[in-house]
């Protein structure tokens, strides 16, 4: 009898159709502003082998951007098919990222300027969000005040928190989040 092949990709074991996924593995995904791209990688493979993975990553929509029945907006990268009723998909995740910046720089517009302002209007308590919890997570994970005013320059720090509290990861290396945010 032939051994089954067996492959480990940065902590995770794929053969023979069984999948182990360890939560060291998943801890390896998470990452901050300086981490490397192994996670990127690693969320890929997590998605494609075993089919888990976030809605808002399979959808290239990190941010959980929501359909809208008022607004019919069709995002520069969304998807021609629309096979989630709830919340919008994209071809690519930069181009999800971008939708967040607009999305983003559309509150600005409006005066909401700091990460005590931004988190309770992108993810209002009325859809069942912990809004105190949130704004914690992002301000924690950026290391920065609440009540800082966001700068242009902030923007892929404050789309990296979004993305990991949205998810539970942040799976994209800092060159991905900088294209998202500088295509917007």
């Amino acid at each position: 009898m032939r051994p089954l092949p067996v492959v480990l990709i940065g902590g995770v074991l794929l053969g023979a159709g069984v999948f182990f996924y360890s939560r060291r593995a998943a801890a390896s995904v998470d990452m901050g502003r300086d981490s490397p791209a192994v996670g990127g990688v690693l969320q890929d493979v997590l998605v494609a082998v075993s089919g888990i993975g976030s809605r808002g990553i399979r959808n290239n929509n990190p941010g959980n951007i929501r359909e809208s029945e008022l607004d019919k907006t069709l995002w520069q990268g969304e998807r021609a098919t629309d096979d989630d009723a709830a919340f919008e998909e994209f071809d690519t995740p930069e181009a999800g990222i971008r939708a967040m910046v607009v999305i983003l720089k559309n509150y600005r517009r409006r005066g909401i300027v700091t990460v005590e302002q931004i988190i309770p209007t992108w993810a209002p308590a009325a859809d069942h969000n912990d809004v105190a919890a949130y704004i914690q997570s992002v301000s924690n994970f950026m290391s920065f005040p609440i009540n800082q005013v966001i700068l242009d320059s902030d923007f892929p720090a404050l789309v990296a928190a979004i993305i990991k509290h949205e998810n539970g990861i942040q799976p994209y290396d800092m060159a991905t989040i900088e294209r998202g945010v500088n295509a917007a």
